[in-house]
C-alpha cells in the first residue's frame, strides 16, 4: 500500500548566495548534474557524484554542504510515503546503468529550467509528477524499497491521512481496529519503524511544508494541518527543522 506524495521539487544551481535547507522528515531523491557537494553523517563526509542519483530516506541524519566556488547543480524531489522506505541509509545509483532513469531526469531537468512558468503549466506539472512515479516504480522494483504492511495498519494510515487536519488520539486509532492501545502501538511500530504519534506529527508537518511553499499565510497553514495555535505549530516545526516556518518560507519561495 505504498503511496508517494510529492511535497517539493525543483532543479537548483546552488551558489555562494544560497542556503541549503532540507525537509528532514521527508525522503529526498537527488539527481546530481555538476559542481561539488557532500553530506556529513556520523562525522564522515560522503561526496555526491555527478551523474548519480541518491535516494535519502526520511529521518536520516545528515548535513549537506557544497563548494562555494564550484556550486552544485541538481534536480530533486522531496516526498512522503505512506510507510517508511525499507532503506535506512542513502542509496547511491549510477544513472548510466539504468538508461530509463537517465532520460527521465534529463527531461524533468529541462522542464525545471523554465521554473518560473511551472506553477502555471498544468501539462508540465503532470509530466513532472508522472515521471517521479515512474522513477520510483523502477527504483522500488530494482532495490526492493517497500516493506510489507499489515492490512490493519494500512487502514489506520488511510484514516490518519484522511483526518490529519483534526486532533487524532492514539486511543481513537486503537479503537478503530478494536485493539488494546499498547498492543496497537507495538503493532504500528513493528510495521512502520515509528510510533503512531510520530507518524501523525511527521505527516502534519510535511503537509504543512507544501502549503508554505505555495505562499500560504502561516496562521492558515497552522489551522489547516490541525494545530490549535500558530505558537504550537511554529514550536513543532522548529523542533524538527531547526528553523521557524516563517524563515523557512522566506528562504524557499
Amino acid at each position: 500500500m505504498y503511496k508517494y506524495t510529492i511535497i517539493n521539487k525543483n532543479s537548483r544551481r546552488l551558489t555562494s548566495n544560497d542556503t541549503w535547507t532540507l525537509n528532514v522528515i521527508s525522503n529526498r531523491l537527488y539527481y546530481c548534474i555538476d559542481g561539488e557537494a557532500y553530506y556529513t553523517h556520523n562525522n564522515e563526509q560522503h561526496y555526491f557524484k555527478p551523474g548519480y542519483v541518491y535516494l535519502i530516506p526520511a529521518d536520516f541524519d545528515y548535513h549537506p554542504a557544497f563548494n562555494l566556488e564550484k556550486g552544485f547543480y541538481h534536480t530533486y524531489y522531496d516526498f512522503l510515503t505512506t510507510i517508511p522506505l525499507k532503506i535506512s541509509e542513502p542509496l547511491e545509483i549510477n544513472i548510466a546503468e539504468i538508461p530509463y532513469l537517465h532520460h527521465a531526469f534529463l527531461a524533468v531537468t529541462e522542464i525545471f529550467s523554465n521554473s518560473a512558468e511551472i506553477q502555471y503549466d498544468i501539462a508540465s506539472n503532470k509530466y513532472i509528477q508522472d515521471t517521479f512515479f515512474f522513477i520510483m516504480q523502477i527504483l522500488s522494483e530494482k532495490f526492493d524499497l517497500e516493506n510489507p504492511i499489515d492490512e490493519r495498519i494500512q487502514t489506520v494510515i488511510r484514516y490518519i491521512q484522511k483526518n490529519y487536519t483534526s486532533e487524532i488520539s492514539i486511543n481513537e486509532l486503537a479503537s478503530l481496529l478494536h485493539l488494546d492501545m499498547n498492543y496497537f502501538i507495538k503493532l504500528f511500530k513493528r510495521n512502520t519503524n515509528i510510533t503512531p504519534q510520530k507518524y501523525i506529527k511527521n505527516y502534519k508537518l510535511s503537509k504543512s511544508v507544501a502549503l508554505l511553499m505555495d505562499g500560504m499565510k502561516i496562521s492558515d497553514v497552522a489551522e489547516i494541518v490541525g494545530y490549535s495555535s500558530i505558537y504550537a505549530y511554529s514550536s513543532a516545526f522548529k523542533k524538527v527543522y531547526n528553523i521557524s516556518p516563517k524563515k523557512y518560507q522566506l528562504e524557499n519561495t
